[in-house]
């Protein structure tokens, strides 16, 4: 039987401090043990990293629904206005893709404010699907480790020396 080598070196955060934890044939329980607490500690640090951008995402998504609403709305009475002209003064005859875009260009300032609001969200939403798939990581790391620790008690319980 062949002797099987491992080595998984990683790099966790914990509080914004950076760790290098290593995980070998030769890793002490102990070692385990601490690593352990380590990375709970930074799936805490991720969960908590979670909440927060969703609760900015929820902000901006209500944000954005709100000022994109309230835009869509003020293009179409002004364009309504547009037309209302139309039909009372027959001298000022301005077409509705005329009226559309002179309505788009008052409104450029808070057109760019929608833009932002949706590219926020954007950004949020891509931040939250790599937290999720950074907790899920660390989620395994310490199954890993749990696994390893167990197997090394059942070994000792039966007398083998590791």
């Amino acid at each position: 039987m062949k002797n099987i080598s491992f080595r998984v070196r990683e790099f966790i955060s914990v509080n914004e401090e950076e760790f290098d934890i290593s995980l070998t044939k030769s890793t002490e329980p102990f070692e385990i043990a601490s690593q352990l607490g380590l990375l709970s500690a930074s799936l805490n640090d991720i969960s908590e990293k979670i909440q927060e951008t969703l609760d900015e995402i929820s902000t901006t998504d209500s944000s954005f629904s709100y000022e994109k609403t309230m835009l869509e709305t003020d293009e179409l009475i002004e364009i309504a206005n547009v037309k209302n002209t139309n039909s009372n003064d027959s001298s000022k005859k301005i077409t509705v893709d005329h009226a559309k875009g002179s309505v788009k260009s008052n409104l450029i300032d808070r057109i760019e404010k929608v833009a932002k609001l949706e590219e926020k969200s954007i950004k949020l939403n891509t931040r939250l699907r790599a937290l999720l798939n950074l907790q899920k990581v660390r989620e395994s790391q310490i199954m890993i480790r749990q696994s390893i620790g167990k197997s090394l008690n059942i070994i000792q319980e039966k007398g083998y020396h590791v």
